[in-house]
């Protein structure tokens, strides 16, 4: 009886570290694109600048604000956990929906929440419609996915802060 019961909390641990990896993986490869993105999009805005030896203040300012949403993506990556814990799921999901800068972490937690749980039985959506999923869904749903939602932000946070500086 005790090494069956060894052997099955010794294969939890296994799961755990298992879903752990695919949190990070998928955080990674999240915050990986937005560092992509925007090193991109600085690329090219150097490369069309370099030919201009008069830069106007208009591609200045537009310089500053590309650099700026890769910072608010941080901010929010930053900001979320501790939102989750103050003022819960349903409210942090609700106010990343409402602000244009953490839409795109919005997007990544929808995205995360419809592999995990709704995938397998066809029912993923997106946008304003995920939130009325949160509202409608049953407690233990809304508890599962806040505490999924809660291990992917602590993986989001560390890449963003490591990455995106």
């Amino acid at each position: 009886m005790q090494v069956k019961q060894k052997w099955e909390n010794g294969g939890m641990k296994m799961l755990q570290i298992k879903q752990d990896n695919e949190r990070a993986k998928f955080a990674f490869e999240k915050v990986n694109k937005i560092k992509k993105m925007y090193e991109n999009e600085e690329k090219k805005e150097n490369e069309n600048s370099s030919g201009n030896s008069i830069k106007n203040d208009k591609e200045g300012k537009d310089g500053d604000k590309k650099a700026s949403k890769k910072n608010k993506y941080l901010i929010a990556c930053k900001n979320a956990p501790s939102q989750m814990k103050v003022n819960g799921f349903g409210m942090t999901m609700a106010y990343l929906f409402s602000k244009e800068d953490s839409k795109p972490l919005y997007d990544d937690i929808v995205e995360w929440l419809n592999m995990k749980f709704y995938e397998k039985t066809g029912e993923t959506v997106k946008g304003e419609n995920f939130l009325k999923k949160i509202v409608s869904c049953n407690s233990s749903k809304y508890m599962q996915m806040s505490k999924e939602t809660m291990s992917l932000l602590i993986w989001m946070k560390r890449f963003a802060e490591g990455m995106l500086k």
